[in-house]
């Protein structure tokens, strides 16, 4: 599945196809994007990704943001839309300033921070589309 066609798929929340969907936090319908613009985007953000597994989780970063990620076999009740990803945080960059920021993302079988930002949205998409659907996890 590529990711225009994995944004058309039904919403696990409210059981309504993603286009009359306003409930979904992850993926949105086509419509709200100019799909090749938003396409190329997100494989420039897949691209500048690190990353480093650590025992059952990955770590890395991308775009300027630290990630810590814990990916699945199988889809799971728990993950995002009911998919491999059960945890997920993002946060800013540490600096030697401030080295302990604040998450800006956070889902831990459920959204504990979402997104504010379309940047910030726009991060979580790529890590979702990386982790869900291209990320061989071993078991």
């Amino acid at each position: 599945m590529n990711f225009p066609e994995a944004l058309r798929i039904v919403c696990h929340q409210c059981g309504r196809h993603m286009t009359g969907c306003k409930t979904c936090p992850v993926l949105r319908t086509v419509e709200d994007y100019d799909t090749e613009q938003y396409t190329e985007r997100q494989l420039n953000l897949i691209r500048s990704m690190t990353i480093k597994p650590v025992n059952n989780w990955f770590v890395g970063t991308i775009s300027g943001y630290s990630y810590q990620v814990k990916v699945t076999a199988e889809d799971s009740s728990w993950g995002i839309n009911e998919g491999r990803i059960i945890k997920l945080f993002v946060t800013d960059m540490p600096t030697d300033e401030n080295p302990g920021k604040p998450e800006i993302i956070a889902y831990e079988r459920g959204w504990s921070v979402y997104p504010k930002t379309s940047e910030h949205e726009e991060v979580l998409d790529a890590l979702y589309e990386y982790f869900q659907n291209h990320c061989e996890v071993e078991v």
